[in-house]
């Protein structure tokens, strides 16, 4: 990945994962370091042909791993801790977006789903459940995913409009709109006066 990324002249590489994840070992490894914010990004200096200065960054969400190998071998890794670990939420979350990556549908379900259930007030892999549907053309069982999103963060803006899009893609014009209509009214709540001075 980072001769591919110098070559496109990216200086350094970024990804976003929770403190004390089993995948941030695999990355210290690595070469990959916190950035020092306190936030959940780890990153990485590419190592740059001499006299080049490359000027722009490339970042991602999600897990990261080298493209040559693919995500595989940060998949074996997170099974194993998933294994010995089976209420770790984090991990089940990163192991269906591993198996996603890796075009595995089946088992990527399978770890969102059980990631939804040990987490009740998380949205992340209701939102990536919902998202599997769409591109898999299941567009009711995506509307029905992104309501229950909807339920767990009913003041979410972006909830909202996730489902939105796929009311769209249903043809349902109408409820699509009522949608958006809920995300601009919780967005004029949030940027109210009187609720900014609280």
């Amino acid at each position: 990945m980072s001769t591919e990324m110098v070559a496109r002249g990216y200086v350094r590489e970024m990804l976003w994962t929770p403190e004390g994840a089993p995948a941030e070992h695999f990355y210290r490894v690595r070469g990959w370091a916190r950035d020092g914010r306190g936030g959940t990004r780890l990153r990485r200096r590419l190592r740059l042909p001499a006299g080049e200065r490359p000027d722009r960054t490339r970042s991602g969400a999600g897990l990261v791993h080298d493209a040559a190998q693919g995500p595989l071998p940060a998949l074996r890794l997170i099974e194993n801790y998933t294994r010995q670990n089976w209420w770790h939420h984090a991990a089940w979350l990163a192991e269906g977006r591993l198996y996603a990556e890796n075009n595995d549908v089946g088992q990527s379900t399978r770890a969102l789903r059980y990631a939804a259930l040990l987490d009740v007030h998380d949205v992340q892999a209701l939102n990536l459940l919902a998202a599997i549907s769409v591109g898999q053309n299941q567009l009711e069982q995506a509307c029905a995913t992104q309501r229950r999103a909807i339920a767990r963060e009913p003041n979410q803006p972006r909830q909202y409009l996730m489902l939105a899009e796929i009311l769209d893609k249903m043809g349902r014009t109408s409820e699509a709109q009522t949608a958006r209509d809920d995300a601009t009214r919780l967005k004029a709540i949030v940027t109210s006066p009187r609720i900014a001075a609280n």
